[in-house]
């Protein structure tokens, strides 16, 4: 559920905001959808990359600190 994408499903976003107020980043990248590909050699054979342990950058609004916007799942889809 980490694309960023939400197709109306609130528990989605509800669960990701309770793993980035918890600072649960590691238990965030096991869902993330690059992380997935990599690990299942799906794409980028031999590619590797560094867990994200900062919270998810998008969709925030442009302001100092995090705040989400309602309409996207907060993902890491634009590193």
């Amino acid at each position: 559920f980490l694309n960023g994408k939400d197709d109306g499903k609130d528990e989605d976003f509800k669960s990701v905001m309770k793993m980035i107020e918890t600072k649960d980043y590691l238990g965030l990248y096991s869902y993330d959808e690059l992380q997935q590909a990599l690990s299942f050699g799906e794409l980028l054979i031999d590619f590797k990359t560094l867990p994200c342990d900062f919270p998810p950058t998008f969709k925030v609004y442009r302001q100092p600190g995090f705040s989400y916007q309602t309409q996207r799942i907060p993902s890491y889809t634009d590193r």
